[in-house]
């Protein structure tokens, strides 16, 4: 049933896809931004299911591509002018590519950034928001989508830059080629551009996608916003776990490839006192150790929030990581579709480059596939 969001419910659902951004999903001032420009033209913006579209109907993704950049690669484009819209902008030519109206626009994946970018192209245009997205927290990569498991294809592909460059990728070798190509045009477009992609059926897109993800990062923030206990509501909301309360004891991080990576570490408080935590991110949180032994690891959800508010870190901000502050650690588990042998390969701690098999925060019940 489509759903048109108050600019208070928008602002909560920002602060819920913020959470499931797990550290990254796309700077959460776009986020602000987008949602500004949205409600001041007098727009707003719908939420969708399948039931609510046509089997025909195409679907799109969009969303920023970007990462960091070197001090050189700033200076590179330094003496160019930012011009226009750059995501209707891409929106408008991959429906003039095809020929067709677009019905509806999915996120990439939930964060208090990168979700904006869809809603907002779907706002402007007349289009919907399809509540979805391909993985179901953010990640890092393109081929952590499960649009990846399914092979289904990304091409045709519109890359804006802001600085007015506009490109076609037709076809490509694969979904790692792809990301390699985006990543160097966001690189030498000063660490982001914005991508639209993978238009497909309605019909061709059920059950190959993460679904009420928005609604849940709308639930997520209701929860933080309005309860007097926001950590304890958003774990029930999310149906996670506390996998560890402490305060930051250090944070680092470094830009390389076009990517964002480092470790924050905590130092355990309350019943975890004596222990220690510490997460790596590649953009976003990947894996969670405790005490030295793995205790977490993606496609499972990692969310490093603030122990008495509920609100999400964000890993480009480093005022989120002052050394003391008090932060809760929360799991939970990925959607069935990424615990399958495909979906644990493209998006398992060994593609990231460690030694070690997905190990599930649940430490009791549940199938699953670690093969």
């Amino acid at each position: 049933m489509k759903r048109t969001l108050s600019r208070r419910e928008a602002e909560y659902l920002r602060q819920g896809a913020l959470i499931l951004g797990c550290g990254g999903g796309g700077d959460p001032m776009k986020g602000v931004e987008l949602i500004e420009r949205i409600y001041e033209a007098g727009r707003a913006i719908t939420l969708a299911d399948f039931e609510d579209l046509l089997d025909e109907d195409i679907v799109a993704t969009i969303g920023y591509v970007g990462g960091g950049v070197s001090p050189d690669e700033l200076d590179a484009v330094a003496n160019y002018v930012k011009e226009g819209d750059t995501v209707l902008r891409a929106a408008e030519e991959l429906s003039k590519l095809l020929g067709k109206e677009i019905a509806a626009f999915m996120p990439v994946e939930p964060g208090a950034g990168n979700s904006f970018v869809a809603m907002y192209a779907a706002a402007m245009t007349g289009a919907v928001t399809l509540d979805a997205d391909t993985a179901g927290r953010a990640k890092p990569e393109i081929v952590n989508s499960t649009t990846s498991i399914f092979e289904i294809p990304l091409t045709p592909i519109i890359i804006v830059t802001d600085y007015g460059d506009v490109m076609v990728l037709k076809d490509a070798v694969d979904e790692r080629r792809v990301e390699q190509l985006s990543r160097y045009v966001a690189r030498a477009s000063g660490g982001l551009c914005v991508v639209a992609r993978c238009p497909v059926k309605v019909k061709q897109l059920k059950g190959k996608v993460i679904e009420g993800s928005m609604g849940l990062a709308l639930a997520a923030g209701r929860a933080i916003c309005e309860e007097k206990r926001p950590v304890e509501a958003l774990i029930k909301v999310l149906e996670g776990q506390r996998l560890f309360e402490g305060e930051i004891s250090s944070f680092s991080r470094r830009e390389e490839g076009g990517f964002m990576w480092g470790e924050i570490e905590l130092i355990g408080v309350g019943s975890f006192k004596g222990e220690t935590y510490k997460i790596w991110f590649k953009n976003e949180n990947l894996v969670g150790w405790r005490n030295g032994k793995v205790d977490v690891t993606c496609p499972d959800l990692i969310a490093l929030v603030d122990a008495y508010s509920g609100v999400g870190t964000y890993n480009w901000d480093d005022k989120d990581f002052f050394e003391g502050r008090r932060c809760v650690v929360i799991g939970r588990e990925a959607d069935p579709i990424w615990l399958t042998p495909r979906g644990l390969e493209l998006f398992g701690p060994r593609h990231f480059g460690f030694d070690f098999d997905y190990r599930p925060f649940r430490r009791q019940g549940g199938n699953v596939c670690t093969g």
